[in-house]
């Protein structure tokens, strides 16, 4: 999977075709939870920097650094470097957190890619979180999942999930953490 990527060849790693228009050193703007000292969503990030190089993905979770606006308009003559945006894995939807980065303005024309996300279980959190919930939310997810290039789901209740919120063209493509993984390590069922 991850050699695949490594050559160019995104199509065959199963992350969709959408993402061959990228080149060496194109920056991504991240959308997950890096920067908390947790250590799954940390794990999530790398693997993602890996299977995404020589891309460079750039987190947004504390902000559109006043440094990357000042590098963006000098050095490439436009307002932000990115040339699309990763919505990660962890449990990231329906988080209106993670809602309002990938609609700051700054991004929210640009291709939308979901690798490995996680999404809420209702039944169990819309009491608990019932601002992440709401019509209001809900329809603003619903219109970004529409525009998504491609949307890979974690496991299969959050492809259903995702189905049921409008995404075209759900694929599982399970936890990008797992690319860090070493076969040798697992165990093989005869």
């Amino acid at each position: 999977f991850e050699r695949d990527l490594r050559r160019g060849r995104r199509r065959r790693a199963g992350l969709g075709a959408g993402l061959d228009y990228l080149r060496p050193h194109d920056c991504l703007c991240y959308v997950g939870f890096v920067g908390h000292s947790n250590l799954g969503d940390e794990w999530i990030y790398e693997a993602l920097q890996r299977l995404l190089d020589p891309c460079r993905l750039i987190s947004t979770e504390w902000g559109f650094q006043p440094q990357l606006q000042l590098y963006s308009r000098l050095r490439l003559g436009r307002p932000h470097p990115f040339k699309g945006r990763i919505l990660g894995g962890g449990t990231l939807i329906p988080r209106a957190g993670y809602l309002r980065q990938l609609r700051l303005p700054s991004v929210e024309n640009l291709p939308l890619y979901l690798l490995g996300t996680g999404v809420l279980d209702a039944d169990f959190w819309r009491e608990r979180l019932p601002q992440d919930f709401s019509a209001a939310s809900i329809a603003f997810w619903r219109e970004l999942l529409a525009k998504a290039r491609f949307v890979g789901a974690r496991d299969e209740p959050s492809k259903q999930a995702l189905e049921a919120l409008g995404a075209p063209r759900v694929t599982v493509t399970g936890d990008a953490a797992f690319a860090l993984g070493n076969d040798r390590w697992i165990k093989r069922i005869p």
